[in-house]
C-alpha cells in the first residue's frame, strides 16, 4: 500500500494520518457487504470525528454506536437519528446522559443494561426525573428546558467475551420483564402503564469482541455459536414475557463482519446449512438485525494481516520522523506510546523498511535496530501503521486529511477529532 505524502515537510510530526479516498471505499464495501445502509448501526469509537461521520450519513447511515458520552455528543451534534452508548452507565454518567437526551429531542438515546440494578440506577434519575415535583437540574446546572425525556435500553447479552453482558437467557428475559414493570416512581404519581415509563426496551446488544481468530474457520464456528445463543434467548423472551419480536438486535465487530453480513442479508443459500434454520428464526423474531463495526472504517495492519477474507484498506497511519541515530545501526523515531495503540504489544508495524527491529519504546520515542541496509537519514519521513488504529486515533487533537491526486497523495485538510476523551 502506498503512504507516502507529495507535501508531507509541511506536516508537523508525528501526526496522524486519514486517507480520505480509502475511508470512503471501506464505508461503501461495508455498505455492500451488509446489503443496504439500514442493516448497519457503526461504532465510530475508531474514528471520533465529524467529517467521518458526515461521510457516513451521505452514504445513508442514520443509526450509530458509540462507547463514551463524548462520542454520543458528537453524533447528535451532527444529527445522527439514533445513538446507541454501548456502556452500562452509573453514578454521574446517568445525569449526563439525561442532559443529552434533553439537548438533542431529535437524536433517539439508549445505553445498556445487564442487570436489575443498573435499570434501578437509571430509573432513579429518568424516572424520577419526569416526575412534576422533579427539581433536576443538567450537569452544568442550568434548569433542564423540559421534562419528560424518554431512553431507550438495549439489554446486554454476554456471548463469551465475559467483559459486559448476561449470558442466561432467563436472566435476560427477567430484565425485560422488569422493563415492562412500571417504576416506583411512576407507581406513586398512579401511572401504571409501561408507555408512561421513560425506559423503553429496544432490544438485545451481543457484541463478540473475543471473535478474532485469524482462521476464517474459526470465526464462523464462533459466529454459528453466537447465532445459536442469540436464537435460544430470543425464544425464551417469547416465552416468558409474550413479546412477539425483539425490536432490535444489534450485533457483531470487525473480524466476524463479513461472516454474518453473508449470512443475514445474503442470498438464502450463501449460509451455511446448518445456519438456516437460526437464522430464519432469528430474522422472524426481531424487527431488525443490525451489524456494528468500528474498526474497518480505518482498518489498521493488525486486521489486514489477519483477515484476508475481508477487503479493506488500512485507512489510517502515523507520520513520523527520524530525530537521532544511537550506535552504529540504531535510529529513533519521534513517535512514542503517546502516538500509537496502547492496547496492542506490537504497537505499530514501520512501513517500508522490514530489515527494522523495533526496540524500546518510551512515550516519545521509538529506537529501531537495522539489521542489513542503510539507515534512514536524519530528518527522514517514515510512516507507521498503528497496530490497534482506535487507541492510536485517541492520541490525536486532529487527522491530517490525505486525498488521491494526478501528483500522488497530498494533503488537503485538517479534521478535529471532536470525541477524543470523554
Amino acid at each position: 500500500m502506498t503512504l507516502h505524502v507529495q507535501n508531507s515537510s509541511t506536516i508537523p510530526s508525528p501526526a496522524l494520518l486519514f486517507y480520505k479516498d480509502r475511508i470512503e471505499r471501506n464505508i461503501t464495501l461495508a455498505l455492500s457487504m451488509s446489503h443496504g445502509p439500514e442493516n448497519l448501526r457503526p461504532h465510530i469509537k475508531t474514528h471520533k470525528c465529524s467529517a467521518v461521520i458526515r461521510m457516513q450519513q451521505a452514504a445513508g447511515i442514520h443509526n450509530y454506536k458509540c462507547a463514551t458520552l463524548k462520542e454520543a455528543a458528537l453524533l447528535a451534534e451532527n444529527g445522527a437519528q439514533d445513538v446507541l452508548i454501548a456502556y452500562p452507565l452509573y453514578g454521574p454518567n446517568r445525569g449526563r446522559l439525561l442532559d443529552l437526551c434533553r439537548r438533542y429531542p431529535n437524536t433517539a438515546f439508549s445505553c445498556l443494561i445487564d442487570h436489575t440494578k443498573g435499570l434501578s440506577a437509571l430509573r432513579e434519575i429518568f424516572d424520577a426525573a419526569a416526575s412534576p415535583n422533579s427539581t433536576a437540574v443538567c450537569v452544568d446546572g442550568q434548569t433542564p428546558p423540559a421534562k419528560g425525556s424518554k431512553l431507550g435500553v438495549f439489554i446486554d447479552v454476554d456471548l463469551g467475551m465475559h467483559r459486559t453482558g448476561t449470558a442466561a437467557a432467563e436472566d435476560v428475559a427477567s430484565l425485560v420483564k422488569a422493563l415492562a414493570t412500571p417504576s416506583a416512581a411512576a407507581q406513586t404519581a398512579g401511572k401504571t402503564d409501561q408507555q408512561e415509563s421513560k425506559l423503553i426496551f429496544r432490544g438485545l446488544h451481543a457484541y463478540d469482541g473475543h471473535n478474532k481468530a485469524d482462521d476464517l474457520n474459526e470465526r464462523r464456528h464462533m459466529a454459528e455459536g453466537a447465532l445459536s445463543q442469540l436464537d435460544r434467548i430470543v425464544g425464551v423472551i417469547q416465552n416468558q414475557t409474550g413479546l412477539k419480536q425483539i425490536p432490535e438486535i444489534v450485533l457483531g465487530g470487525t473480524p466476524p463482519f463479513g461472516i454474518y453480513a453473508q449470512a443475514l442479508f445474503g442470498p438464502p443459500e450463501a449460509a451455511q446449512a446448518s445456519w438456516q434454520p437460526i437464522i430464519q428464526q432469528l430474522k422472524q423474531n426481531s424487527a431488525v438485525i443490525r451489524l456494528s463495526p468500528g474498526t474497518l472504517i480505518l482498518y489498521d495492519f493488525s486486521h489486514h494481516q489477519k483477515y484476508s477474507d475481508m477487503s479493506f484498506e488500512v485507512a489510517a497511519a502515523v507520520l513520523t520522523r527520524v530525530i537521532s541515530h544511537p550506535g552504529p545501526d540504531g535510529f529513533t523515531l519521534d513517535a512514542g506510546a503517546k502516538a500509537l495503540s496502547a492496547d496492542h504489544p506490537k504497537r505499530g508495524f514501520l512501513a517500508g523498511l522490514p530489515s527494522a527491529e523495533a526496540g524500546p519504546m518510551s512515550e516519545e520515542h521509538w529506537r529501531f535496530h537495522l539489521t542489513q541496509g542503510t539507515r534512514p537519514a536524519l530528518g527522514a519521513t517514515l510512516y507507521i501503521l498503528p497496530a490497534h488504529v482506535c487507541t492510536a486515533v485517541e492520541h490525536f487533537d486532529r487527522a491530517e486529511v490525505i486525498e488521491e491526486t494526478a501528483e500522488g497523495l497530498q494533503k488537503t485538510d485538517s479534521w478535529p477529532i471532536e470525541a477524543r476523551g470523554r
